[in-house]
């Protein structure tokens, strides 16, 4: 889902993320998704994103779950109250909306 949908929106999808964008330019902002023994690490930008295997430290937010519970709130279904995120849940909502403009 990160890879394959997320890291392959095309600018125009991103430009018309909903509610705006929190990152800069730069891509120093990051967000962390664990699930299980596996962690990914998303850098959201106004124009791409980058997700690299592995968590990054210092990250915005970082989003936890089961791989079930995950899968569905990556894919905006019910079941999110699995999901438990530590940091800026604002970031947490970002990475919801960054994942609605590449799924459409």
């Amino acid at each position: 889902m990160l890879h394959r949908f997320l890291a392959y929106c095309s600018v125009e999808e991103l430009a018309e993320v909903e509610g705006g964008h929190l990152a800069g330019a730069d891509g120093a902002d990051a967000i962390v998704v664990t699930t299980a023994a596996t962690s990914w690490t998303v850098r959201p930008t106004p124009a791409a994103v980058t997700v690299t295997d592995g968590r990054a430290d210092g990250a915005r937010a970082e989003v936890t779950a089961g791989p079930d519970a995950m899968l569905r709130w990556l894919w905006g279904r019910s079941g999110a109250d699995a999901v438990t995120v530590t940091g800026d849940q604002a970031w947490a909502t970002y990475l919801r909306r960054l994942l609605a403009a590449g799924t459409v």
